[in-house]
């Protein structure tokens, strides 16, 4: 992957986290008043269980690919 093609992603990661946080949050907020339904809150978990996997397929192909980048970077820089 090169470097400008991991930038996206890298974006997408950080959407995704900001989405993540915000549904934890309002899922804290909501558990502990009455007027909100098992079923809305049950989609709201579903919700933040789906964001979660997407965050974690993120970050290992996000992490896969910076160790790939250095081992090109340190290969061109002649050090591997």
């Amino acid at each position: 992957m090169k470097k400008c093609d991991l930038f996206p992603v890298m974006d997408n990661q950080r959407k995704r986290l900001k989405q993540l946080a915000g549904l934890s949050n309002l899922l804290v907020s909501a558990g502990g008043q009455t007027n909100h339904s098992l079923n809305d809150l049950s989609a709201c978990i579903s919700i933040v269980s789906d964001l979660a996997s997407d965050s974690l397929v993120n970050h290992e192909r996000i992490s896969d690919s910076v160790t790939q980048l250095s081992i090109v970077s340190d290969c061109v820089a002649g050090l591997g």
